[in-house]
């Protein structure tokens, strides 16, 4: 049988890594706030509609944080292959029991499956080490990789809410997206079995890892970039939940505003890696993005009809694609650390910290999350002052 290029998989897996976290975006709140399928009762009070939401959100980033460390050891010690065969066939049992839970309106599945589903996913750094053995350096890369990752949620989010719809064909469910995760996973897997040339053991560095990384990174100028996490990551995860509530949304507008978002983010992306080529003095654009970011999700908090409240999501949007790749600069040129061992666990930590606080605010006013939001980003904004120092210019000989 021929064997596939080694970096054609892990670019696959690189894509599903993003794939898998955005299908669910436009489809949870919306299953469950309006009982699809009966998998929350009806009767069910909006507090613990909202309980349940936040919980099924929270488990995965608490599963994530536990086993990314552990699942990077492994890649240490045994190889990326190994540990990708390993993490693509536990993703393919969870992402089986997310399909069968929304297909059988259990929500217990549901639970078992996310938190399957979070502990085995460490693709996206395992990836990132892999390639740097066929991408010297990385990091002139990096524009290409936010690319993969922007064009990877925008068809998730349009597959996640559109085959899931069925007023737009009766060959769509709700269930469906899932089943098409859980194939696109398995075929991941296949590809990644068959990529010819040995496993490769990835960096020692992560044998010393350990659960206080993401901590101690808080202590830090990390701490920019957990609080950038925790407002915009946030509010995408809730973005459909409080669209549901305010405007009564349909599942089709909701997708609407997820594919805008993706597309945006993928654009700005790009062009801020153009101008960080350039500019290494981030503290201005950095205090400034940080302050509309605040300024912009705290309009949405006095949002009044739909289109008002889409105008200022997409212009967040804009603010985080550029944020986003400019705070891990900053950082990692002031640190001289790679970003990457740090990055996940403290997404996690922010992805279980976010719902846990937002699920208590939604149910007595679902603009409470833009106070969050906006404050999160404000935060932000003053620890850019605590942390980063103006660099100076280096005077040329």
């Amino acid at each position: 049988m021929k064997e596939v290029s080694p970096k054609i998989p892990i670019l696959s897996v690189f894509f599903f890594d993003q794939f898998a976290f955005a299908v669910i975006l436009p489809l949870f709140a919306h299953v469950i706030l309006r009982s699809i399928h009966e998998i929350v009762p009806r009767s069910t009070s909006l507090e613990n509609k909202f309980f349940i939401l936040g919980t099924l959100l929270a488990v995965f980033a608490v599963f994530q944080f536990l086993g990314t460390p552990l699942l990077q050891k492994i890649a240490a010690l045994k190889g990326e292959k190994k540990t990708l065969v390993l993490t693509l066939s536990c993703l393919s049992l969870g992402s089986f029991f997310t399909a069968w839970s929304l297909y059988t309106a259990n929500i217990y599945l549901l639970f078992i499956s996310r938190a399957i589903t979070g502990f085995f996913t460490a693709n996206k750094s395992i990836c990132l080490e892999s390639l740097k053995t066929t991408w010297k350096p990385l990091q002139n890369h990096l524009k290409a990789l936010t690319t993969i990752e922007g064009i990877s949620f925008t068809i998730a989010v349009l597959l996640g809410g559109f085959f899931s719809d069925a007023s737009i064909s009766h060959h769509f469910f709700i269930s469906l997206p899932l089943w098409v995760t859980f194939v696109y996973c398995l075929l991941n897997l296949l590809a990644i079995l068959l990529s010819g040339g040995k496993t490769k053991i990835l960096s020692k560095k992560y044998t010393s890892f350990s659960y206080l990384v993401p901590f101690k990174a808080l202590l830090s100028p990390s701490i920019i970039h957990f609080f950038l996490i925790l407002s915009w990551i946030t509010m995408l995860q809730f973005n459909s939940a409080f669209l549901i509530e305010k405007f009564n949304a349909s599942l089709l507008h909701i997708t609407f505003s997820y594919v805008i978002v993706g597309v945006l983010w993928t654009v700005s992306s790009r062009m801020t890696y153009s101008y960080l080529s350039k500019q290494r003095n981030l503290k201005p654009l950095l205090s400034v993005g940080f302050f509309l970011l605040f300024v912009c999700m705290l309009i949405c908090f006095f949002s009044f009809n739909f289109i008002f409240y889409l105008i200022f999501l997409f212009l967040a949007s804009i603010l985080s694609a550029v944020l986003w790749p400019s705070s891990l600069t900053a950082i990692q040129d002031l640190s001289r650390k790679n970003t990457q061992k740090f990055h996940q666990p403290l997404k996690s930590l922010a992805l279980f910290i976010g719902p846990l606080v937002v699920m208590f605010l939604m149910y007595r006013n679902s603009n409470y999350l833009h106070l969050f939001t906006s404050s999160s980003a404000l935060l932000g904004f003053f620890m850019i002052f605590v942390f980063l120092k103006p660099q100076k210019k280096a005077v040329k000989t």
